[in-house]
């Protein structure tokens, strides 16, 4: 079942690091009622949300090599500007937490554009 959290949760980084890696699935994180980010753990995005070719490798004809944009996980806290940032960003957020990734988050719009992509392959 899919889970979902206000905007203002995102605030407790502490609680959406442990949600992310205990859930192992993408949380869909709301303002108004209204899916605009989703969030997971980098474990989920690199083997579930990755584009790979035919024999299971990443297609890097269509993936970049990592997540290409960043911010440490204490920005989560500014949650207007977390949402600014997904919703420029042309691809999935890497958030870093004593140096290591630990999550990814990007737009609600990049989620379903990157699952249709996947499932239409």
């Amino acid at each position: 079942m899919p889970k979902f959290i206000p905007l203002s949760t995102l605030k407790d980084t502490t609680f959406i690091c442990d949600m992310c890696q205990q859930i192992k699935e993408p949380i869909f994180v709301t303002r108004n009622g209204y899916t605009e980010l989703v969030i997971m753990s980098s474990d989920f995005f690199n083997e579930h949300m990755r584009y790979r070719d035919a024999t299971g490798n990443v297609d890097y004809s269509k993936e970049y090599i990592g997540v290409p944009y960043s911010f440490p996980v204490k920005t989560l806290k500014l949650t207007s500007e977390v949402s600014l940032r997904c919703s420029k960003a042309d691809a999935p957020i890497s958030i870093i937490k004593n140096g290591y990734e630990v999550m990814v988050i990007m737009s609600q719009e990049h989620y379903t554009k990157r699952i249709n992509d996947l499932f239409h392959m």
